[in-house]
C-alpha cells in the first residue's frame, strides 16, 4: 500500500526491527507494573527473587518473539499482526492472573511468563508497522514520537492508578480487568483492520 504522501510504506519488517525490539517491557501499562509486584508476593508468596525471576523470563519470551516478528510479519497483514498478538496477550494474562486459583506452583508461572513476552513484542512490532504504513512520510516521526511519548505517560498513571485503586477494588478485579482490556482491544483490532497482505495492497 502506498503511503499517503504517494510514496511506497515501509516493510512491517523493517519496523520489527527498528520499532518493535527492545520495547518487550517498555510497552507494559504501568498499572501492570506495580501489581505484579503484589501478585507476586500475595497471591504466589514470592519475594524479591521470584519477581526477579519472572520477569527475567519475560524477557526470553521476548528473544523468542523477536525471532519470530519477522517470519509473521511477512505471512500477516500488520493490523491482523497486531490484532492477533494482543488477543494472545490478554488470553495468557487471564490464564496467568487466575492461575493461584488451581496452582501456586513457581514452574508454571516461569513458563507463563516466558510465553507471555512473546505476544508482548510481536504487538509492539505490529503497532509501530501500523503507525508507519498509515501516516503520511513528513508527519511520521511526530507521530511516533507522540504515541511514544503518550505511552509513557499512560505508564506513569497506570503506576499512580494502582495505588489508589488497589486498596478500593482490590488486586483480582485490577489485573483481570487489564486482561479484558487486551482481550477487547485484540477483537477490537481483527474486527476493523485491513486483512489484505501487504503486497495486495501495494498493487492497488
Amino acid at each position: 500500500m502506498a503511503g499517503l504522501a504517494g510514496r511506497p510504506a515501509r516493510d512491517p519488517g523493517s519496523a520489527a526491527a527498528d520499532g518493535g525490539r527492545g520495547r518487550a517491557d517498555g510497552d507494559e501499562p504501568g498499572l501492570f507494573v506495580v501489581l505484579f509486584v503484589v501478585f507476586v508476593a500475595e497471591r504466589l508468596g514470592g519475594g524479591a527473587a521470584e519477581v526477579g525471576l519472572l520477569r527475567g523470563v519475560q524477557a526470553v519470551g521476548g528473544l523468542l518473539g523477536g525471532l519470530l516478528v519477522g517470519v509473521l510479519a511477512r505471512k500477516l497483514a500488520p493490523g491482523r499482526l497486531l490484532g492477533v498478538a494482543v488477543l494472545s496477550f490478554g488470553v495468557v494474562a487471564a490464564l496467568g492472573w487466575n492461575g493461584p486459583y488451581v496452582t501456586t506452583a513457581m514452574v508454571f508461572y516461569v513458563a507463563a511468563f516466558v510465553v507471555v513476552g512473546v505476544p508482548g513484542v510481536i504487538a509492539g512490532a505490529g503497532m509501530m508497522s501500523v503507525l508507519q504504513l498509515h501516516t503520511a512520510d513528513e508527519v511520521r516521526g511526530r507521530v511516533i514520537a507522540t504515541f511514544v511519548s503518550l505511552s509513557d505517560g499512560g505508564q506513569a498513571l497506570g503506576m499512580v492508578l494502582a495505588g489508589v485503586l488497589t486498596p478500593v477494588l482490590g488486586l483480582s478485579v485490577l489485573l483481570n480487568a487489564q486482561a479484558a482490556l487486551y482481550l477487547a482491544a485484540g477483537v477490537l483490532v481483527l474486527a476493523t483492520v485491513d486483512a489484505r497482505p501487504l503486497l495486495s495492497r501495494r498493487a492497488r
